[in-house]
C-alpha cells in the first residue's frame, strides 16, 4: 500500500538514426577576411560514432588588393567535408568530436583593375578538427554548435597583373564557427 510513485525516466537517445543539418557558418582565414555562408549536412549515427558528409557555401566577399586600391576581386566558396566523430554524451546532450578532411575551391572575379576580367578557380584542402555540442529538447530535434578547425594542405591562392601581385592568399589555419538545427531521420 505505501508505494512511492518512480520517476520516469528521460527519453533516450536512439541506438541508431539518420541524420540532417542545416548549419550557417561564419570564421576567419579560410576565405577573404570575416566570411559566412551556409551549409548542410547529412550522415548516420550509432550511439557513440557518426559519419558526416557536408557541403558548405560561402557567400561573395569583395576584397580589395592591399598595394593598390583600384584592383578589386569578388570571391566565393564552395567545400565538401567528410568526418567520423566521436559522441558522447548524457541525456539530453550530445558532444560529438570530429575529424576529416575539407576539399573545395574558391572562386575568384575581377571587379576592377583587370584587363579582361574572367571569373578563376583555385582549390583547397584541409584538415578539419571540430569539437560540437548538440541539445536536443525532443529527442528527433537537436540545437547545433560547432567550433571547427581547418588545417590546410592547399591553400588557395589569387594573383593580378603582369607582376603576379597577390590579392589574396588563404592562411594556414582558419577558423569555422557553426550554429543549426539537426533532425534525427529514423
Amino acid at each position: 500500500a505505501d508505494r512511492t510513485p518512480r520517476r520516469r525516466p528521460p527519453p533516450r537517445r536512439p541506438s541508431r538514426a539518420g541524420l540532417l543539418r542545416l548549419v550557417a557558418n561564419a570564421g576567419v582565414g579560410e576565405r577573404p577576411g570575416f566570411f559566412g555562408g551556409i551549409g548542410l549536412a547529412g550522415g548516420f549515427q550509432l550511439r557513440t560514432f557518426r559519419f558526416e558528409l557536408q557541403a558548405d557555401y560561402t557567400t561573395p566577399r569583395i576584397v580589395v588588393q592591399p598595394n593598390d586600391s583600384s584592383v578589386s576581386a569578388s570571391f566565393q566558396a564552395v567545400h565538401g567535408t567528410a568526418r567520423a566523430c566521436w559522441v558522447s554524451g548524457f541525456e539530453r546532450w550530445e558532444f560529438p568530436l570530429c575529424g576529416g578532411v575539407r576539399a573545395g575551391g574558391l572562386r575568384g572575379n575581377a571587379r576592377t583593375g583587370a584587363e579582361r576580367p574572367e571569373a578563376a578557380w583555385s582549390s583547397s584542402v584541409s584538415l578539419a578538427a571540430e569539437p560540437s555540442v548538440v541539445w536536443s529538447p525532443i529527442p528527433e530535434l537537436g540545437i547545433y554548435g560547432g567550433l571547427g578547425l581547418l588545417v590546410a594542405m592547399r591553400r588557395p591562392s589569387f594573383a593580378v597583373g603582369l607582376d603576379r601581385d597577390p590579392i589574396f592568399t588563404a592562411a594556414p589555419i582558419g577558423l569555422q564557427l557553426g550554429l543549426g538545427v539537426e533532425l534525427k531521420l529514423f
